[in-house]
């Protein structure tokens, strides 16, 4: 007895074809590869061929069951009334078409876009704002679909196949301006760039790295004008700083993790910079003091510090530090060899009579509104070394961690206790329960996706 085959809705609006065996001992064997099938005779041929086929089994002999062969007869059949099709699975060339192929005539995009085929979309896809969808198995044909049917959509995510799913609806050599103003892409491709760059002329955040060093077209960055946020990865640094001159002015956020790239052109190319993550990677460990011209002012907005290299140079820390009036919070893991003497370059000028009391006013000092400062290795900080922060630091209100300090007698610490409770400050001790970087991880708060506000919907 021949299998049965189940349609679910085969009409004119439907155009997946989805083919099952309902027989207990058959499988419809199929092929998820890209569709390249096309016909080359016509149906009539092929349906004369069939039967054919089905008279040659004569009068009681028992006919023999072609998984392949009934699939085309099935699909001839439903061709009588749906002339442009669109097969989820396509169907393994069998011995019994020869030399005939399947053409697929149109794309899942092409159907969709038509309205003259009623597709019944739920009202939240018209709603949707933002579909995170890393973490899934969702990659650019998927995304496509999504992109597809969402015309509202600003956001995939972390989804590193956003760009992928932007090309395969839109590609990459035309302009069309879409909502999104986040995306994330890690990869070598410039065609993927300028897809983004042709797609997504509103983008506010941008992830672009690569697993490995890569060159970038900076030109591209040309097109982002609201882009304020911008994460930069393995990128050879003379496309860091190229790409910093294009767009430098107008970032808010700036995230780097590309091998001795030179803080100096942060400090030149971003004035507005307001955020900035050092990851992994360390920079150079020198600022090139003759490009900063006295009358400019670096870093004179910047109100978060994160740095996760394991190796941070005292030039660095002490330039940022010494430059940042309106730094509120400093997290850095590891500065080789910083002391008291450092932390005197850029901390001598406070006049606050303690930490956390607010009472203090500062006379043009440098970290006058410092809130938190953790570094998270600094076994070289000597109780005099606290005593000196705690003097110069009048807004501070969390300083560690205590557990790399040089401050290994325990009665240091109860008497810096005491004195903060003598003097009433606002004052917490961050001290870790060891010096893994898991536990510094944990102290960071800096992320771009949550910093950035959803645009606002016309009426």
């Amino acid at each position: 007895m021949k299998p049965s085959f189940r349609l679910e809705d085969v009409a004119a609006r439907e155009h997946f074809l989805t083919l099952t065996s309902t027989s207990p001992s058959r499988t419809l064997r199929t092929s998820s590869r890209p569709c390249r099938l096309r016909w080359e005779q016509q149906e009539a041929e092929a349906e004369a061929g069939a039967e054919a086929e089905e008279a040659g089994a004569g009068p009681g002999r028992e006919e023999l069951w072609d998984p392949d062969r009934e699939t085309v007869k099935l699909v001839l059949l439903i061709g009588r009334k749906i002339s442009q099709i669109t097969l989820h699975r396509v169907i393994r060339r069998s011995s019994f078409i020869g030399n005939q192929y399947l053409h697929l005539k149109r794309s899942f995009h092409e159907v969709v876009r038509d309205e003259s085929f009623g597709w019944e979309r739920l009202p939240i896809c018209r709603s949707l704002g933002k579909v995170r969808l890393e973490n899934t198995k969702v990659k650019g044909d998927g995304a496509s679909v999504v992109l597809e049917c969402c015309p509202g959509l600003y956001s995939l995510g972390y989804l590193v196949f956003a760009a992928a799913g932007l090309k395969q609806v839109f590609g990459y050599e035309r302009r069309h301006e879409t909502k999104f103003t986040e995306i994330f892409y890690r990869g070598p491709s410039d065609q993927k760039l300028l897809t983004i760059a042709n797609c997504c002329p509103s983008l506010a955040t941008m992830f672009l790295g690569s697993n490995s060093v890569r060159r970038m077209n900076v030109g591209v960055f040309s097109s982002w004008k609201s882009l304020q946020f911008l994460t930069l990865e393995n990128i050879v640094v003379t496309d860091v700083s190229a790409c910093l001159e294009v767009v430098g002015r107008q970032l808010r956020g700036l995230k780097v993790q590309c091998v001795d790239f030179d803080l100096t052109d942060v400090a030149v190319n971003c004035p507005e910079l307001q955020y900035l993550i050092i990851q992994k990677e360390s920079p150079k460990a020198d600022i090139s003091m003759e490009r900063i011209v006295k009358k400019w002012k670096v870093f004179h907005k910047l109100r978060e510090l994160e740095v996760t290299s394991p190796s941070f140079s005292k030039a660095c820390f002490n330039f940022v530090m010494a430059h940042a009036q309106e730094l509120r919070s400093a997290k850095v893991l590891h500065v080789p060899g910083l002391c008291r003497a450092d932390l005197a370059a850029w901390a001598a000028g406070g006049s606050g009579s303690g930490s956390g009391s607010g009472s203090g006013s500062g006379s043009g000092a440098c970290c006058q509104h410092l809130r938190e400062l953790v570094i998270f290795r600094a076994p070289e900080l000597t109780r005099d070394a606290v005593d000196l922060l705690l003097s110069s630091l009048p807004a501070l209100e969390r300083l560690g961690d205590f557990a790399s300090f040089d401050v290994k007698r325990p009665q240091d610490v109860r008497r810096l206790q005491a004195r903060i409770a003598e003097e009433g400050w606002d004052l917490t001790l961050v001290e870790s329960e060891s010096q893994e970087e898991k536990h510094f991880i944990k102290l960071l708060s800096l992320h771009w996706f949550y910093l950035t506000e959803a645009p606002v919907r016309k009426k």
